[in-house]
């Protein structure tokens, strides 16, 4: 996935995030704090669908991709 700014702990599955210069793994429970205007991004490491849910701090959500995203990787995704 392309770096954008926003957090989420995984309610189910596996996740790698890359926050800042710093690789993390998080499962079912963990929680990852990603400061506000960090760059950062996740993806699926595990081998079931990654469920999780992202809690941002201010009355509306701010998304900026920082890079294109994958287009074909996107649509593979979304064909599984």
């Amino acid at each position: 996935m392309p770096l954008s700014q926003n957090p989420g702990p995984p309610l189910s599955g596996a996740a790698d995030f890359d926050v800042g210069e710093e690789r993390l793994h998080a499962r079912n429970g963990d929680v990852v704090i990603v400061p506000a205007h960090m760059p950062h991004r996740f993806t699926n490491s595990g081998d079931e669908i990654l469920a999780m849910v992202c809690i941002h701090a201010s009355g509306r959500i701010v998304q900026q991709f920082l890079c294109a995203p994958d287009v074909d990787l996107i649509a593979r995704a979304g064909s599984e």
